[in-house]
């Protein structure tokens, strides 16, 4: 058996994939799936899958082998033996290779530091590059153009010149030292793809892809023409022009039947005023469904994940959370930017009293000493008689004489010595342990969370390959709060438990009957980057790799087909003069209206 098969855009998805393998599967091999290997976009939907087959085949059985497409691209590499690296050690790589081979595009910005954010950028572009399997004959006309002069700054012009060189000289770094790369080892997979014969599995089974990268289209090709590779797909090319080019590339329609199914689910409208009266909706809208197992809210935006939770009352009972919750709005991130103000703002071995007063403020130190604290307080805000009332800056000597030399030796001051990533590090970890046993994270599970995330950085900076070069304390600061500022942290629980909370992502594949979707506003879902801050866009589209319509449909898809298989659906969004309701959402209503001939076809609650 070899095909694409499509099922409807309101069906259950997890529910069709399930049917599917026993009818063709199981009656075949005797409850032995193993020689199957069910492929998705993450790995959300293999509990789901399985639970779903376990249903309905009612005994012990060995399930397909689930796995995510990065694990598969793994397996075709595997041969290679090829380990990933840090984050920082691929911008020092660049800036290396920058260094070497186009020390112009470094003018103004010498430093590791000061070159990051541009190491960054060249690092998304050569993976976009290789993700989509751009042949070396593409940056040549991308020279070609830049040496014509695109209508950007000159340095611009300069960076684009370099990027062939740049790109070749990376690879061969990464294949000499058996390195790889995210996008590096998709492009190899593809390369390799034809050489490796999964001899593990009969068939493997894609299922409810949308959008595929090149590199992900070839090796996909690849096994279905050997006969190994079967797709099922979600949704109708007619309405959706990415399944069109997946049809165009197998030489068949990506399409449900003769119509396209309609949507039947009962749709409800909400307008809150901000995000806390958000979560107060979607708590409301709760405590009237009585089977939370089949409901999920999805968070477009994390930054409404704690109003939601204290929102949450004890009859919601179980929930799962998963979705990348930014690390700044932590108070840990809190605690380190004022450790950072306090190091940044010192004169000479002097702290400034107004920032190092600032920093005992904050309630993960308080809680370390609360009486010499408070004391402390008020003898530099001179609430009582000190030698150090009133002091624009103090000295170590002084915070001594106040109480807190073992605050300040164990918290504070090991900051300040800080001269290289490894010690950075080190600090890092002490710094978690100490906040870990004295301190009031037991109370906050959020900044548990946090803490774990600072040590697996800590452990990735511990084992870089960047050189113990003599780094200024303030530029390790700037890298390390910078860092921080984009990381998002993981929660763990039971997808198959109790109420969902997700992101839109999180979502792919599954279906619950009743689905609340908070922040259904423009900018938010969906959520554009209309702003290439390095690579034009024009030079992006000339190379195919212009991602903003497609994002667009990316999100749409998901999002629409998330809610086409429920019963009910609940969308909340903030009415407020700065923001405006999402286009998904005005095409709902406008469909409604469509359907029922008449304005104001939906209540707006």
């Amino acid at each position: 058996m070899n095909k694409i098969i499509t099922f409807p855009f309101t069906a259950d998805f997890i529910e069709c994939a399930a049917d599917h393998i026993y009818a063709e599967y199981v009656n075949k091999s005797s409850c032995d799936l193993t020689r199957l290997a069910v492929v998705f976009g993450g790995k959300r939907p293999a509990l789901f899958l399985k639970r779903a087959l376990a249903k309905r085949i009612k005994k012990p059985f060995l399930p397909p082998k689930i796995i995510s497409i990065d694990e598969l691209v793994e397996r075709i590499t595997q041969p290679t033996r090829q380990s990933r690296m840090a984050d920082l050690d691929h911008c020092f790589i660049i800036y290396q290779l920058v260094e070497s081979y186009a020390p112009q595009i470094l003018q103004g910005r010498t430093s590791f530091v000061h070159f990051m954010p541009w190491a960054r950028e060249i690092l998304h572009f050569i993976e976009q590059l290789d993700l989509e399997e751009s042949p070396a004959n593409a940056l040549e006309m991308l020279k070609a153009h830049a040496e014509l002069g695109f209508n950007v700054p000159e340095d611009i012009n300069q960076l684009l010149q370099a990027l062939m060189v740049l790109r070749v000289k990376y690879h061969e770094y990464l294949e000499l030292r058996h390195l790889t790369a995210r996008g590096f080892q998709y492009l190899n997979a593809a390369r390799m793809v034809n050489a490796c014969d999964l001899s593990e599995y009969d068939e493997l089974l894609f299922c409810n892809f949308f959008y595929l990268h090149r590199s992900e289209m070839t090796i996909i090709k690849d096994l279905f023409k050997r006969q190994k590779a079967s797709l099922l797909m979600q949704g109708d090319e007619r309405k959706w022009p990415a399944l069109q080019r997946i049809g165009r590339e197998f030489s068949t329609k990506i399409i449900e039947g003769d119509n396209i199914a309609q949507r039947n689910f009962n749709l409800h409208v909400y307008a809150a005023f901000d995000m806390h009266a958000q979560a107060g909706v979607a708590a409301a809208i709760l405590s009237n469904i009585p089977q939370l197992e089949k409901t999920v809210i999805v968070l477009p935006s994390a930054d409404a994940l704690l109003p939601l939770l204290s929102a949450f009352d004890e009859q919601v009972g179980a929930f799962n959370i998963s979705l990348g919750y930014p690390l700044k709005r932590s108070s840990i991130f809190a605690l380190i930017e004022a450790i950072i103000q306090a190091h940044n703002t010192m004169k000479g071995k002097l702290f400034y009293s107004r920032d190092y007063l600032r920093l005992l403020h904050h309630p993960l130190i308080k809680n370390l000493n609360s009486i010499a604290i408070e004391e402390a307080e008020a003898a530099l805000e001179g609430r009582i008689p000190s030698d150090v009332a009133g002091q624009i800056y103090i000295s170590a000597p002084d915070i001594v004489k106040l109480g807190l030399g073992p605050i300040h030796e164990a918290v504070i001051e090991p900051w300040s010595k800080v001269s290289n990533f490894k010690e950075l590090a080190q600090v890092i970890n002490r710094w978690c342990d100490l906040l870990q046993k004295d301190g009031l994270l037991a109370q906050y599970p959020l900044n548990n969370y946090v803490m774990v995330r600072l040590k697996e950085i800590a452990e990735e900076w511990e084992e870089a390959r960047v050189p113990p070069t003599q780094f200024e304390r303030a530029d390790l600061f700037k890298i390390m709060r910078e860092r921080l500022s984009q990381e998002l942290i993981a929660f763990t629980g039971s997808p198959l438990r109790g109420l969902q909370v997700l992101g839109l992502i999180e979502t792919r594949s599954l279906s619950f009957d009743h689905v609340i979707v908070l922040d259904m506003n423009e900018g938010v879902l969906p959520n554009l980057n209309v702003y290439e801050p390095l690579i034009p866009r024009e030079v992006m589209i000339k190379l195919n790799l212009d991602r903003l319509e497609l994002e667009e449909e990316i999100q749409a898809y998901q999002f629409m087909r998330l809610i086409s298989s429920a019963k009910d659906v609940h969308l909340i969004y903030q009415e407020r003069p700065d923001k405006s309701r999402s286009r998904f959402l005005e095409e709902l209503i406008w469909e409604k209206e469509r359907q029922e001939q008449k304005t104001k076809a939906v209540e707006i609650i």
